[in-house]
């Protein structure tokens, strides 16, 4: 009876041994945010890639002088894509799935476009993903229309824009209309405040 101990036994300790291993080899790894970096993007070079991770937000940033005016994403299914709800230089992406891979294309309103890879690294050895990233314009063209006036111009910065040459046509109409009414008003008030220093003597007059 005692060898068929032995090898239950040792069955048993081999069958441990490899749950444990196999624990081991499936365990995830903690998703950790790495520094802040800039990428450069240009037409003729393969777009960066952004290391996202599982249901965590990567923050992309354009230039100072640009804000977002239209986002074209791939898959629209397995990642979030959010601009906010005001024009601004931030779009946040975000996988809900593992190992997801999609492209992203951003158009700035000065008319500059972007191309970046996206992809979920949660079973990657290397478990740090993107917490934030900066876009800079490789190609001169790109850098050249940071200078210039933006070619998109969001719906709510358009409709301020209107309002205030409104208010301002307003203003300079009310300004003539007072400026008229001290005419007419002068006008009318003119002759009663003239004052002659001589007396008709009709005498002289015949």
């Amino acid at each position: 009876m005692h060898p068929t101990i032995f090898v239950s036994f040792s069955v048993c300790m081999m069958l441990a041994t490899g749950l444990l291993h196999a624990a081991t080899i499936n365990e995830t790894h903690p998703l950790q945010p790495s520094a802040p970096r800039t990428v450069t993007v240009s037409e003729a070079d393969t777009p960066p890639q952004i290391r996202a991770g599982l249901l965590q937000s990567t923050l992309i940033v354009l230039p100072n002088e640009e804000k977002v005016a239209n986002v074209f994403a791939g898959d629209t299914v397995n990642w979030i894509f959010d601009g906010g709800h005001v024009a601004s230089r931030f779009i946040s992406v975000k996988p809900k799935t593992a190992n997801a891979a999609t492209d992203i294309h951003i158009v700035s309103d000065h008319g500059n476009e972007y191309t970046l890879a996206l992809r979920e690294v949660s079973d990657d050895s290397d478990a740090h993903f993107d917490s934030k990233v900066f876009i800079a314009p490789g190609d001169q063209a790109a850098k050249d229309r940071l200078a210039q006036l933006p070619v998109f111009v969001p719906v709510a910065e358009l409709d301020k824009a209107k309002q205030e040459v409104a208010a301002a046509k307003a203003a300079q109409e009310a300004e003539l209309k007072a400026e008229q009414t001290k005419v007419e008003q002068y006008r009318s008030e003119y002759p009663g405040s003239l004052h002659f220093d001589f007396v008709w003597d009709e005498r002289k007059a015949k």
